[in-house]
């Protein structure tokens, strides 16, 4: 055997560090890719709208749903009503968040005079919107989808872009906002004002009209169905106070009656 030379030993000292520092590098590499797709995949979905106002709108035969979107980037927040003519009509509010090109929001309705909570889905599909479908569960209340990734979006017709018809205000009224005098901004009756059910039938199938006051309740505002909004002045002493205009007049008993002479037209609480 030839003795180990001092030049060989140094040649195989070399060949150990560099192959170590080879291997070094990879794993450097391998890390730093590892890291690149948990960014990648951690990274937030960009929004699918611009931000603005936007109103959708379906129908077949006699029925309709209509949806208005307020977007800002990936929260979404706006109204929608069903009116289905076999069904009672279902106005309500939705707040969510886009996940994709799929809207998830809690829709907010009320429905024979009840105000109830449900999930919503809706896939974007270029400019039109398509709601999904799929098993549900009630959780604390509200119902909502056992699997969101199993909904199915096939069944429905689509919602087309359409105009809002926004007034002077930029209230949208045809999903039931309507500008309030008294609160200066675009309100939704029913989920701020009281409820007064036609005839004072808490059962009435009648379109309701809502009241709400001031905040020293010198004025009263009345929004009857189909009609603008009517500012209403306090008359009498405290105990022995109505509101008035013209030959209407907003009575606090039991609640609230709304009578034109001897008839009562409203009344609610």
């Amino acid at each position: 055997m030839k003795p180990i030379t001092y030049s060989y030993f140094l040649f195989v000292l070399t060949s150990i560090i560099l192959s170590s520092c080879g291997d070094s590098g990879k794993q450097t590499s391998e890390t730093t890719a590892s890291t690149d797709t948990t960014e990648a995949v951690a990274k937030p979905d960009a929004p699918t709208l611009a931000d603005g106002s936007f109103c959708y709108r379906t129908v077949l035969g006699k029925d309709s749903v209509l949806m208005h979107l307020k977007v800002a980037g990936n929260i979404i927040t706006g109204g929608l009503n069903y009116d289905f003519a076999e069904k009672d009509r279902n106005t309500g509010t939705i707040s969510g968040e886009m996940r994709g090109d799929t809207l998830l929001a809690t829709y907010t309705f009320m429905s024979e005079g009840q105000e109830s909570q449900r999930e919503v889905a809706f896939l974007k599909k270029g400019e039109e919107w398509v709601e999904g479908y799929g098993e549900s569960k009630e959780d604390k209340g509200k119902m909502i989808f056992v699997n969101t990734s199993a909904l199915d979006f096939t069944s429905a017709k689509p919602l087309t872009k359409t105009d809002c018809q926004e007034d002077s205000h930029g209230c949208v009224g045809m999903v039931g906002y309507t500008w309030s005098t008294l609160q200066n901004e675009c309100i939704l009756p029913y989920k701020t004002a009281t409820r007064l059910n036609a005839g004072g039938e808490a059962g009435s199938k009648e379109s309701p009209a809502f009241v709400h006051f001031s905040t020293d309740k010198a004025q009263a505002e009345l929004f009857l169905p189909g009609k603008a909004p009517l500012l209403m002045e306090r008359k009498g002493k405290e105990g022995n106070q109505s509101w008035e205009n013209g030959t209407l007049k907003l009575i606090p008993y039991k609640g609230y009656v709304l009578k034109e002479g001897d008839k009562i037209l409203y009344a609610g609480s």
